[in-house]
């Protein structure tokens, strides 16, 4: 109406902004111009005439609402209240069902959570067996392999028994003492060093020729003890407790050379003989 006022009558204008003058609305010049209409006869007491009886049409209008007890009286007109009853209880047994649900999930899923990182940390910290160290087996086939190829398995070959207890002593990265052996008969010779790395275990090997018939023997030595090998026969020699192993082609010697070094004494002679 504020676009079409100054083609209203003074009457038509009073009448139709009244509402927005009460209410605050009005426009400055607007306003100015209501104000002195308020001043002809019979106008200065219509405004409030007007707010006398628009609140009284309000609080008229509040009686047609209806109370909740009319609500449900209406509503039991289109549907049967026990019908109601039922839905609503469904309604909330559905709620609570999927409350329920969520909880569980939430807590499966916390609980995976968790049997997810003690799972991790476990592998992580949990030491590994691998593989077992079978020295009777292993060396009883490094044996037979340095046989027949002797060079190509040997990592220093020296005739010199002094290069090869330096060899042995220089070698990094071991957690064991190599050993060598003390005192051979001069028949037998030493004729090269080599270190075996299966990497669970290392293994030093020196091998001795014997210079009559070219008979060769291996001398082993690796960390562990004595009581790690299979039970066999046992001697004692010099003070020295040693367990012997025979096969088709080898026999073996094993003792407890030096705490937490175990040799092995490999050939094809005899275990007394050796």
């Amino acid at each position: 109406m504020t676009k079409t006022a100054e083609g209203l009558s003074n009457e038509d204008f009073f009448c139709g902004y009244l509402p927005e003058y009460l209410d605050g609305d009005l426009p400055g010049p607007l306003a100015m111009r209501f104000e002195e209409m308020l001043k002809a006869p019979g106008h200065a007491l219509v405004p409030q005439q007007f707010q006398a009886q628009r609140g009284r049409l309000q609080l008229n209008m509040q009686s047609f609402y209806l109370k909740e007890t009319e609500t449900q009286v209406l509503r039991a007109m289109v549907q049967d209240p026990s019908v109601t009853v039922t839905k609503e209880n469904m309604r909330i047994e559905q709620l609570g069902r999927g409350e329920l649900i969520n909880t569980w999930l939430r807590r499966i899923s916390l609980a995976a959570v968790v049997l997810g990182i003690v799972g991790g940390l476990t592998w992580k910290f949990m030491p590994r067996s691998g593989p077992a160290f079978k020295p009777l087996e292993y060396l009883g086939y490094e044996a037979l392999a340095m046989e027949e190829d002797t060079q190509s398995r040997m990592d220093l070959p020296t005739n010199d028994i002094k290069e090869i207890r330096q060899y042995l002593a220089s070698y990094p990265g071991l957690d064991f003492k190599p050993r060598s052996l003390k005192a051979v008969a001069e028949r037998w010779k030493p004729i090269g060093v080599s270190m075996i790395d299966y990497e669970i275990a290392k293994v030093s090997a020196v091998q001795y020729l014997n210079i009559e018939n070219k008979e060769r023997l291996f001398h082993f030595s690796f960390a562990g003890k004595l009581s790690d090998l299979p039970k066999a026969d046992s001697s004692t020699m010099d003070g020295i407790k040693f367990q012997t192993y025979g096969s088709e082609q080898l026999n073996l010697v094993a003792w407890q050379h030096d705490s937490g070094v175990v040799s092995l004494l490999v050939g094809r002679r005899s275990t007394a003989e050796l």
